[in-house]
């Protein structure tokens, strides 16, 4: 393993599995709710409790009104999901199947440097899989395509807690929690997204979660507008939405 995922592995162990905290970490609904106990330490288990306790409320889905209206959609879509996932699987076109060569490349692209998920494989080991091993993956893939079954040990994932700047790090909710994922799982997924692209049509205003579409270019679009209608003798007026914790809840 090289020494910068060493030391990094190092630092996501030390996060993860601190014997205590520094100076308490409450958080959670319940007793703990935006209290600081001053002067107490939490034991690991303890620790793992209260944020577990924080993010299970902060993942549990809620309607946003009690609107008749509201609730209909919301049931109706439930509706649509059921029978959508109970609809027998439509048989695929051919050239939607993965070949042992696409495996390779979709793996000689995966970033070198990510932590692995709960399986501890990383991306370096699956390069150097042997090809028997690199076909047998790939017959994976397209028993997941064809029975439309996703393996529940992927959808695992190892969440470690980072301290938001800022913010008490004696909160659970001042905790940012990311989860590392199964590097099989992400494979599975970049090789099944190249094919969705060909379904998408996004705006050409969305710059969120595109390849090739940094936050810099999307400012730099307002910006020329902005610059444009004002030549023009006009105003710009801008409205930005910040949701709290948004994604926490994704």
């Amino acid at each position: 393993m090289p020494r910068g995922e060493q030391s990094r592995h190092r630092k996501l162990r030390e996060d993860s599995t601190r014997a205590e905290s520094p100076s308490g970490v409450p958080g959670a609904r319940g007793a703990h709710q935006g209290r600081v106990c001053q002067g107490r330490r939490y034991a690991t288990k303890d620790w793992v409790e209260i944020l577990a306790e924080h993010l299970e409320e902060q993942f549990t889905s809620h309607l946003a009104s009690n609107s008749h209206t509201i609730i209909a959609h919301h049931e109706e879509m439930e509706l649509r999901v059921r029978e959508f996932l109970s609809a027998p699987i439509p048989q695929l076109p051919v050239d939607y199947y993965v070949s042992p060569a696409e495996t390779v490349r979709t793996i000689l692209r995966l970033p070198k440097r990510k932590a692995p998920g709960p399986d501890g494989i990383l991306t370096i080991a699956i390069e150097q899989l042997p090809r028997r091993a690199m076909v047998a993956m790939t017959r994976l893939f397209n028993g997941i395509l064809r029975t439309g079954h996703f393996p529940g040990c992927w959808k695992m994932g190892l969440v470690i807690a980072i301290p938001k700047a800022g913010k008490d790090p004696r909160l659970a909710s001042s905790q940012r929690p990311i989860t590392l994922l199964s590097h099989m799982a992400k494979l599975f997924e970049r090789i099944v997204l190249r094919r969705l692209h060909h379904h998408l049509t996004l705006r050409q205003e969305q710059f969120g979660f595109r390849s090739g579409h940094s936050a810099t270019l999307q400012l730099a679009r307002v910006l020329h507008h902005m610059v444009a209608e004002h030549n023009r003798g006009r105003r710009t007026v801008g409205i930005f939405l910040n949701i709290e914790k948004a994604f926490d809840r994704v």
